[in-house]
């Protein structure tokens, strides 16, 4: 009898649709976790896009004696076949405006392409709170 190592559950998958200050279109949906997606990946025939946790995790969870495949159409994929989004679909979706993790107490919304840096900077960011801020007015 052989054992397999279960893939672990990804800890990081979409984003939360309500962080977004507009609707977002069903393309940039992930339909394995339903939240926009995160890190894109296509499968290779069917060119269907997940988050890129989520495909990887399908593909990597399901029983050993079967083929892995789409999780719409069951079209064979593996995770080497796996490929990043064309440009154009990867730049429409970074330009939506998402708000900050640390809302509410941070208000701002800024462009997909910008949140890694403005949530590492945020003021509102439990790891920036601890450090001290020179202003500019002090003496």
């Amino acid at each position: 009898m052989t054992t397999t190592t279960p893939t672990p559950t990804p800890t990081k998958m979409g984003f939360d649709v309500n962080r977004f200050e507009s609707v977002v279109s069903d393309e940039f949906l992930c339909a394995i976790c339903t939240d926009v997606l995160d890190e894109p990946l296509v499968t290779p025939h069917c060119e269907h896009v997940f988050c890129g946790a989520c495909i990887k995790y399908w593909l990597g969870s399901g029983p050993t004696n079967a083929e892995p495949c789409c999780p719409i159409d069951r079209t064979p994929a593996t995770v080497e076949s796996l490929r990043a989004p064309l440009r154009s679909f990867r730049n429409l979706l970074l330009g939506q405006s998402i708000r900050c993790a640390f809302s509410p107490a941070c208000s701002v919304y800024v462009k997909l392409m910008n949140l890694a840096d403005h949530e590492a900077a945020c003021n509102y960011n439990p790891v920036n709170i601890e450090k001290e801020v020179e202003c500019e007015n002090s003496e």
